[in-house]
């Protein structure tokens, strides 16, 4: 395979260490027209009317998802207007349709499923709501904070460096064989310490395990 089709079934594996020196280190060129906040049960309503609009959910997936003890966070303009939004796990997580979820040790938080109406897309807002989010997770004495990219996803995994973000890995989903559960293969970023790479690799399970 060559270099740019190899590339394009890669995603991405990065991670935040939420020292505090990192947290007031966070770049500050952010979204100044974008209010995030915390979702509670009372915008469940406005959240899942949002999360409709930008891809296909079940009904009752915020009501869910907040049961489970995730976390949702959401951006607005104008006071009024929520444009985009992104969920946070502290236990394992479904990694989309691969049949594997996303364990994150003890202590770190996982970020998935973010997502920006497409009007709005192309200011800055994405990496707005990751920083707002991480200083959050660092009032709450989290460790680290994870998230990956889809295959592809270019434009995503440079919001996630804008925000601060240290690339892990380049991830390659395996599908399941025969006699083999899927997995994900990483490829270690240049210098990254080996240590978060197997963390990495060891938060990817099968469904269920």
């Amino acid at each position: 395979m060559i270099a740019e089709q190899m590339e394009a079934h890669l995603g991405t594996l990065s991670v935040f260490e939420l020292t505090p020196e990192a947290v007031v280190s966070l770049p500050q060129d952010g979204a100044t027209a974008l209010e995030c906040f915390q979702i509670s049960p009372a915008d469940t309503a406005t959240m899942q009317d949002l999360m409709e609009n930008t891809g296909i959910y079940e009904p009752a997936t915020v009501a869910r998802r907040l049961g489970q003890g995730r976390w949702g966070f959401a951006g607005r303009v104008g006071r009024t207007e929520v444009v985009t939004y992104g969920w946070v796990a502290l236990d394992a997580t479904s990694v989309g349709p691969t049949g594997l979820d996303f364990v994150p040790p003890i202590g770190d938080a996982y970020l998935f499923d973010f997502a920006t109406l497409p009007a709005h897309r192309g200011h800055g807002y994405y990496p707005t709501l990751l920083r707002f989010i991480l200083h959050t997770l660092a009032h709450h004495s989290l460790r680290r904070a994870w998230i990956a990219t889809a295959p592809g996803n270019d434009k995503s995994a440079r919001s996630i460096a804008r925000a601060g973000f240290t690339k892990v890995a380049d991830t390659l989903f395996v599908p399941a064989g025969p006699l083999q559960p899927p997995y994900i293969k990483l490829f270690a970023a240049a210098n990254i310490d080996p240590t978060l790479v197997e963390l990495g690799r060891q938060a990817h399970v099968p469904n269920g395990f």
